[in-house]
């Protein structure tokens, strides 16, 4: 049985509010989109987080619609590729599960974030930055 070489390719966005995939072929036209939603949890006043197991299950399940989009087979794909949101970090606890993801919506070390600045980086230039931004 000859092997299938893929020429396509998924690429995923794993956004903040959504997963979007797209399906291209070799030449970087799409084939095939989906869009699958996950919820951003806000626990408390500034903290803003998220399942990191809830971006695995929406790229299983865009990775599903797209391949039954376009009708391709799994072994059709060539690769993927991956764009996430900035400035996380998924926390793992001492038996190795993954903990909620802090996102970077996040503000809670507003006061820590500050006292850093100034201790660190000199008032002209803290001053400098907030004032023309």
């Amino acid at each position: 049985m000859e092997e299938i070489i893929g020429e396509y390719i998924i690429a995923y966005d794993v956004g903040t509010s959504w997963n979007k995939a797209l399906l291209v072929d070799n030449n970087g036209v799409p084939v095939a989109s989906s869009i699958d939603y996950y919820e951003i949890k806000y626990p408390k006043l500034n903290y803003a987080k998220q399942d990191p197991d809830d971006w695995w299950r929406s790229i299983c399940k865009t990775t599903k619609e797209v391949l039954e989009k376009s009708k391709f087979k799994k072994e059709e794909i060539l690769g993927n590729t991956f764009s996430n949101q900035m400035l996380g970090i998924v926390p793992v606890n001492k038996n190795g599960r993954l903990r909620d993801a802090i996102i970077w919506l996040n503000n809670r070390s507003i006061k820590e974030a500050e006292h850093m600045m100034k201790k660190f980086i000199s008032s002209k230039i803290l001053h400098f930055s907030l004032v023309h931004h």
